[in-house]
């Protein structure tokens, strides 16, 4: 039997971040607002003390989160300190395919997201045909072709290197993000395998779809794009399921989950982590047993036992379960671990701080805002439970005859409240950071308030009366009346509006 205890507890309060979370993000805005290099020197421990007003054990509980977060990490020695470790936003992509798989986001989940917004973005991307970067990707799929297939250590960089291309022609930083945090995410899922032929076999394959796929959008063959972008997704996803069912298989004839049936995904240093690791077995733990917020996982000298690793490495795991809000430590005398309520809060800043940095432009923050909504209202149709419809008409009620102000606010959390009810986590916690760092805009109340709450109202009485078809038509009719009152579509945008300080 697990050690969990099952007994009912209350659901922990949430937690406040700690002095070192802080620093953290205190550091890692410093690194975005100055846009230091990667190699930059920030400083050795006593400097970076002084700077910031701290005790040593407070600022290295911050740098483990930087180097958690891959954006820093420190060098020892003569001459050494805190160093810039990658750029911002492969530290982004990290941060969120880091919360999606520690809060067990399914693959289910994901791919159906994947099908959905891969689609639309291809086609969105073909509409802007660029000989440049098509010549770039003739030359990316020439370099792979020409490497051994038994080349294990770079096949996965050089597609990497073609799917991060593909996403470049977005010329939409939000989208490409998003893009690779799914893949990252997929990518921990994928098969170990046995031999150099397995291997190969699966590498040819994999090749051949990329051909067909860099063949149409080079050819502008939109359709054949589009089925060639399908073709990939759903075998991937068998192989995937494949995989985990295999994980699942063994999980079950065991008394808890293990390290030995937790990915481990050749190339990827982060993932090969014991901490790491250790971090998605207990999270993978707590969803295989469904266990509530609140329940007790048990003290930490049991927990030591039962996973068998060093105290240095257990404590380094809750942390970073911790900053997720997945698990958090009770003092006293039936303190321990006890399973918390997962909150996006922590890794929704980071992304936001991130392209608050690179100042994303309103549109393209519009553009994929569009593409994730109109899937959320469909999917809100056929899945939102009784008691959700209930909130999303007591939202859409709660607004008539308000200003200006409470009607935007109110339309803000009709729009994460149509998210979160989607049955889509990875939609959802997108949804959630595209909607806070809009908030960061310095715009005017539009006139057409009323008017766009009104679109919300209509789409609501379809979500309630679970006509997905209905609810899609709505929110793209909702998308296009808030373009006609912000005109953020591109179409009459000029420079981004400043933004504000983006609070640590």
């Amino acid at each position: 039997m697990s050690t969990a205890q099952h007994t009912d507890h209350a659901a922990p309060p949430p937690r406040q971040p700690k002095r070192g979370e802080q620093i953290a993000a205190q550091i890692r805005q410093d690194i975005l607002a100055n846009t230091y290099a990667v190699g930059t020197l920030l400083g050795n421990e006593a400097e970076l003390m002084r700077r910031y007003g701290i005790a040593r054990a407070t600022l290295r509980e911050a740098i483990r989160q930087l180097e958690r977060q891959g954006l820093a990490i420190m060098r020892r020695g003569i001459g050494g300190g805190l160093l810039v470790q990658q750029p911002a936003r492969k530290a982004a992509a990290y941060a969120l395919a880091n919360y999606l798989e520690l809060s067990h986001v399914s693959m289910d989940e994901l791919f159906e997201l994947r099908e959905q917004f891969e689609l639309q973005i291809i086609s969105e991307a073909m509409q802007r045909p660029d000989s440049g970067e098509h010549a770039r990707l003739l030359q990316l799929l020439a370099e792979l072709e020409a490497a051994p297939l038994s080349d294990l250590a770079n096949e996965g960089r050089r597609h990497l290197a073609i799917r991060n291309a593909v996403n470049a022609l977005t010329h939409n930083p939000a989208a490409a993000l998003l893009l690779e945090t799914m893949h990252r995410v997929t990518v921990t899922a994928l098969p170990q395998f046995h031999s150099i032929a397995e291997m190969s076999d699966y590498a040819a394959q994999a090749r051949a779809r990329k051909r067909r796929l860099i063949t149409a959008i080079v050819a502008g063959e939109l359709e054949q794009a589009r089925q060639s972008v399908l073709e990939d997704l759903r075998y991937t996803r068998q192989v995937v399921a494949r995989q985990l069912a295999a994980f699942d298989r063994e999980a079950a004839g065991a008394a808890t989950a293990t390290l030995d049936v937790t990915p481990n995904v050749a190339g990827q240093a982060m993932h090969r982590k014991l901490a790491h690791r250790l971090a998605v077995t207990i999270s993978r733990e707590i969803a295989l047993d469904q266990l509530a917020p609140g329940t007790r996982l048990g003290a930490e000298v049991d927990l030591l036992k039962k996973y068998a690793v060093s105290r240095a490495v257990f404590r380094e795991a809750i942390r970073t379960l911790e900053l997720h809000a997945i698990v958090q430590t009770r003092r006293g005398a039936k303190g321990g671990l006890v399973v918390g309520l997962p909150c996006p809060t922590y890794t929704i800043d980071l992304v936001a701080g991130y392209f608050h940095h690179i100042k994303l432009q309103r549109n393209h923050l519009y553009a994929v805002w569009c593409a994730l909504m109109l899937a959320a209202a469909q999917w809100a149709a056929s899945r939102a439970s009784p008691a959700a419809i209930e909130q999303l008409r007591r939202l859409s009620a709660e607004a008539v005859g308000g200003g200006p102000a409470s009607l935007v606010k109110a339309m803000t959390a009709l729009q994460i409240a149509i998210a979160k009810h989607c049955g889509n986590r990875t939609l959802s916690l997108f949804s959630q950071l595209l909607i806070r760092f809009s908030m960061l805009y310095r715009s005017a109340e539009p006139d057409g308030a009323e008017q766009v709450m009104a679109a919300h109202r209509a789409l609501v009485a379809a979500i309630a009366a679970r006509d997905a078809a209905l609810a899609r038509q709505r929110m793209g009719e909702t998308i296009a009346v808030i373009d006609q009152f912000w005109s953020i579509s591109g179409r009459s945008l000029g420079e981004t509006p400043g933004l504000p300080k983006l609070p640590a």
